[in-house]
């Protein structure tokens, strides 16, 4: 990282000492403006400063409707991440650029250990990256193909986990519209990280998304997301889990 980067403080701990601080309401609408305006620049800067020639592929792990996610190590630091690439002439033709803008703010904002987390995101003329966790235990899909079928212990661990990070996503206000054991990662401690939002969205105006939109995957998708009555989103998201 630059010296410039460097010198701009952590959002956090700026954000934390400002809300103690016994200020008035004019006082504190000041510091949130020039603390947003701190984070643009921080982010702008974090931006300008990398490109993919900043890593190299070492494999492919999935290929998607608009790209793919290859594991990649940094070539400064030889750090393992997961790279996502998402062509813009495909999110663009395909009216995805609000799912594309919820994926990102949900990687960057989420700070627990039940989602996978954005280290860095830029792009060039074609393509957007998204670099993240590497989870070198692979989806869920796999575990099951694996062994069959859980044992009733094992299925009630992973429900219960799987309960407490969607939870989460939600308490952020967004919703992944697209659970699956595709899209639950296990990690090297048997936890469970939930990955791919690209079909999530959120109460932003930024995201501009219907949230009763038929989207996700046909046999996983909530009856009542179906029939589009019922249950709100997210209760039907839990739905999948078949919690009711």
């Amino acid at each position: 990282m630059s010296s410039r980067l460097a010198e701009c403080p952590s959002p956090g701990s700026t954000r934390i000492s400002w809300i103690h601080a016994g200020l008035s309401e004019a006082e504190q609408e000041q510091m949130r403006k020039m603390l947003y305006q701190k984070e643009s620049n921080y982010n702008r800067l974090r931006r300008a400063k990398m490109d993919k020639s900043m890593f190299v592929k070492i494999k492919t792990l999935g290929i998607g409707a608009f790209g793919e996610v290859c594991l990649t190590r940094k070539v400064d630091t030889g750090a393992l991440y997961a790279m996502k690439t998402l062509r813009k002439k495909d999110v663009l033709n395909r009216n995805q650029v609000a799912h594309v803008k919820a994926e990102r703010d949900i990687l960057a904002e989420a700070d627990n250990e039940w989602v996978v987390r954005l280290y860095y995101s830029f792009q060039d003329r074609d393509s957007l990256y998204f670099v993240m966790d590497y989870i070198p235990g692979g989806d869920m899909m796999s575990l099951l193909i694996r062994m069959g079928v859980f044992p009733e212990p094992l299925a009630r661990f992973y429900v219960a986990e799987l309960t407490l990070a969607i939870e989460s996503v939600h308490k952020m206000g967004f919703i992944h519209r697209d659970i699956k054991p595709d899209n639950i990662l296990i990690d090297l401690d048997g936890h469970i990280k939930l990955t791919d939002f690209g079909l999530c969205t959120g109460f932003r105006w930024t995201h501009n998304s219907k949230y009763y939109q038929k989207v996700g995957t046909p046999n996983y998708i909530a009856p009542e997301v179906l029939l589009r009555k019922g249950k709100t989103l997210h209760k039907a998201t839990l739905e999948v889990q078949g919690i009711h």
